[in-house]
């Protein structure tokens, strides 16, 4: 069986998402900014194929925390690519952004 990973899984996205594919959400908290925990959690997971759908995503927010939005979606998005890289992901990503 073919284990999909979704990251954003709480999202209005996600959550869709996952009423439609049966998929791995990412632990419940997990940030992506937290190298260890994503890489520990990529480790255990093992995805053949990854949803991308997390992110900072509220456009006010953006406006009021820059460097934040920027920190969650880009190094976020880095983070998770180094964590699939580290166990030799070699499955399909979908990546979802604006």
């Amino acid at each position: 069986m073919v284990k999909h990973l979704l990251t954003g899984a709480n999202g209005f996205v996600g959550k869709t998402m996952q009423a439609a594919l049966p998929c791995v959400p990412l632990p419940v908290g997990l940030d992506l900014r937290d190298r260890a925990a994503l890489n520990a959690a990529i480790a255990e997971i093992q995805p053949d194929m990854v949803i991308h759908l997390a992110a900072q995503s509220f456009v006010p927010a953006s406006f009021e925390n820059p460097r934040e939005t920027f920190d969650i979606n880009f190094y976020g998005t880095l983070n998770l690519l180094e964590a699939l890289q580290s166990i030799g992901f070699r499955g399909r990503m979908l990546f979802v952004g604006s």
